[in-house]
Order: C-alpha cells, then structure tokens, then sequence
C-alpha cells in the first residue's frame, strides 16, 4: 500500500509539472484523492481531500479543481441525471453506468477506429467524442 501511494504522489507531481501548473499540496491532493477513487463526484472529492488537509476550504478545492479542468489534468463528467463526476483525463474512452446500483466503469476503445466510423458516416469534421453506455452490470445481473 506504502508504495502505491508513493506511486501515486509522483504521478500527480510529473502530471502538475507537465501542464507547468505549481506543485502544491493542495493539488496534490486533489489529483490524489481523483486518481485513488477513479471517479468522484464533489462531496466526496471534499469529504476525502479535508480527511488529507483538514484546514483547506471548500473555495480552495473549486478554485484548484477548475484550474485542474483547465489544464486537461481532470476532466469533468456531465451524466444524466447524475452529479457531475470528475476523473484523471487519460486515453477516451466510453463510460457505462449501472442503473441499478450507480456504478461507473470505464470502457478502453480504440478511439481512432471509433471516430472514422463517424466520419464516413456522417460527418468528417468530427474530433471528439463522449459517449455513456447505461445497462445492468454483471455484479448486479449476478445477484
């Protein structure tokens, strides 16, 4: 556990200085917090990081939070019917959310092939894409 957690401090250190953001430890532990959880939504963000620094106010956590958003460090996830989520932006991918018990994974595709499937289709300009699947997932289709 010790050296997960060392693992994970220098990530959100290499991903703060790649963006040329300041390492402070209040984005550390933003970046800390998202990347442990994999995806969280605001109170719990709160909840976990003042559980690291107990004197940092909630102003502190948007403030550092948006500039996060900003740089392309976290990206923010507008589900339906659902608080926002927020994430490590990494590779896209597609998100499929459970609607039985709310569980949010994560679905790697190849996004190249996904987007010129798109474009042959309907539009050649396209150079994003955001896409949630919504199902039953296994562990509840088990129960």
């Amino acid at each position: 556990m010790f050296i997960y957690m060392l693992m994970i401090k220098r990530d959100s250190t290499n991903l703060l200085k790649k963006s040329n953001l300041k390492v402070t430890p209040q984005r550390s532990a933003i970046l800390e917090v998202i990347q442990n959880e994999g995806h969280i939504d605001i109170e719990r963000l709160v909840e976990k990081v003042k559980g690291i620094i107990p004197s940092i106010s909630v102003a502190t956590i948007y403030k550092n939070l948006n500039s996060l958003i900003e740089s392309n460090i976290v990206s923010e996830l507008p589900l339906p019917g659902r608080k926002k989520m927020y994430e490590i932006t990494h590779n896209k991918h597609i998100h499929f959310v459970c609607k039985n018990c709310n569980s949010l994974e994560d679905i790697e595709v190849d996004s190249l092939e996904f987007v010129k499937i798109f474009q042959s289709k309907f539009a050649p300009n396209i150079d994003d894409f955001d896409v949630t699947l919504y199902g039953i997932c296994k562990k509840c289709q088990n129960k």
